[in-house]
């Protein structure tokens, strides 16, 4: 088995929509974080808001929070943090995306070839393309409306008179062969 691969496609789109979903993420682990410093709670991560609650109660263990917030004088402060965490919990992060993160997740968008003969053909059909435009260049005549007739992978522009492989059709066909 060969082990060279042929990156056949990439979705950049859905790539960076993840990309930027974790930079985000990250963004707003960042902006909770400096809410609650602003009023003596200093992390670098938050497990859940209890602790939080539970930190804000100390002063007065017996009284309740709001008590506990006027008397600091932070609880429009703590709310505002609050409001903040429960519009964003399941969008929170709090390490930075790294390099390799953002390499992972382009890789897990990446359509390679996986075999021989995906390798082969794909290889055959670039060839055969280039090929037809070669013999096209060197006089042969050839009817460049009907190159699609060959398999759908072949188009060809008839104005310029050249075939080229039609991308989407190129990467069905071949990552389909086993």
């Amino acid at each position: 088995m060969n082990t060279k691969k042929i990156l056949l496609a990439e979705n950049q789109v859905v790539t960076n929509e993840l990309i930027t979903f974790q930079i985000n993420r990250h963004q707003n682990g960042k902006t909770l974080l400096s809410k609650l410093a602003k009023i003596g709670y200093v992390a670098s991560s938050i497990e859940s808001w209890e602790s939080i609650e539970t930190h804000f109660k100390q002063p007065f263990p017996q009284a309740n929070l709001t008590f506990n917030l006027q008397t600091e004088g932070i609880e429009k402060e703590y709310r505002d943090a609050e409001a903040f965490y429960l519009k964003n919990r399941y969008h929170l992060r709090f390490d930075p995306v790294t390099e390799l993160e953002q390499e992972t997740i382009r890789e897990q968008n990446r359509l390679y070839t996986s075999n021989d003969i995906q390798i082969e053909a794909y290889a055959l059909i670039l060839q055969t393309v280039e090929n037809f435009n070669r013999l096209g260049k060197l006089g042969m005549r050839i009817n460049w409306g009907a190159t699609h007739t060959i398999n759908s992978v072949f188009v060809s522009d008839k104005l310029n008179l050249t075939m080229e492989a039609n991308k989407k059709h190129l990467i069905d066909i071949v990552s389909s062969l086993k």
